[in-house]
């Protein structure tokens, strides 16, 4: 039996999966311990040196279009998200930074859902783009945060998981650089307010391409190659509910350190606790 496992393990209810407990064979998702791996996208170097020579003499300081305003974000879960995001964003907002909430949860609108025109405009009038997760996961990076890296504009990242997609460190902005909120916060008015600095963050596109999800097909044709040379499962799984669930996952409403670094107060949390666990 073959569990498929793409959605955050703070989606699940506690006792659903006791009955397959010895049951699962192998399991496929978005978690790299997985025994099939299908993850919403990644970033590799350009091993073609004719585009990447190319790239570099056609570009060699990106400079993309001027923007009028500063961060946008599409959402629609307001009030469930286990990560706290939209106490995060209100934070953010306090400190001076403008958001503007596209969606359910906001007063803004474009179109009926996250279409490539909308991805577009984002590109054309934002500087930033909140990627935050709805879940703070380990290995967990759903496909907003490789869609907008195809475009002209920087993610902030809001999870556990970016550092592992092969994107570059100046390729996005990770909330969890910052000791606290407040001195993000001023470091995204600082971009604002600096084109230069800004501009540093495309930089890494003259070197790296995004590559897309690695499609349902492809990982249906692993497992059959799994199946019929007959590889044998590298583990049991006698307790499905503790390897999706323990040690997987941080409740941000719940967690001390976390509440205090959304609310103003220096992030103090050990590294263990926020590094993506293999």
């Amino acid at each position: 039996m073959v569990l498929q496992s793409y959605e955050a393990p703070s989606l699940y209810p506690a006792n659903d999966f006791a009955r397959y407990d010895g049951l699962i064979d192998y399991t496929m998702g978005y978690r790299l311990d997985s025994d099939i791996v299908r993850t919403s996208g990644a970033v590799h170097f350009k091993l073609n040196s004719e585009k990447l020579k190319n790239d570099v003499l056609q570009n060699p300081n990106p400079h993309p279009m001027k923007k009028r305003r500063m961060a946008a974000w599409f959402v629609s879960n307001c009030k469930h998200a286990s990560s706290n995001r939209m106490e995060l964003t209100k934070v953010l907002q306090q400190h001076g930074l403008q958001v503007d909430i596209y969606g359910a949860c906001g007063s803004l609108q474009c179109g009926t859902k996250r279409t490539e025109e909308c991805y577009k405009m984002v590109e054309q009038e934002y500087k930033f783009y909140l990627s935050f997760e709805n879940s703070l996961c380990n290995h967990y990076v759903t496909e907003k945060f490789f869609t907008l890296l195809r475009y002209d504009v920087v993610p902030v990242t809001y999870g556990l998981g970016q550092e592992l997609t092969g994107a570059p460190k100046d390729a996005y902005i990770d909330v969890f650089d910052f000791p606290d909120v407040q001195t993000l916060a001023a470091y995204l008015l600082y971009l604002d307010s600096n084109a230069t600095a800004y501009n540093e963050y495309f930089r890494w596109k003259q070197f790296y391409e995004v590559k897309k999800i690695l499609g349902e097909s492809r990982v249906c044709c692993k497992l059959c190659e799994i199946l019929v040379r007959g590889i044998e499962p590298q583990r049991q799984y006698t307790n499905v509910q503790a390897w999706l669930s323990n040690g997987q996952w941080i409740n941000a409403t719940e967690n001390e350190e976390l509440s205090h670094f959304i609310n103003g107060s220096p992030y103090l949390a050990s590294q263990a606790l926020l590094q993506p666990k293999l």
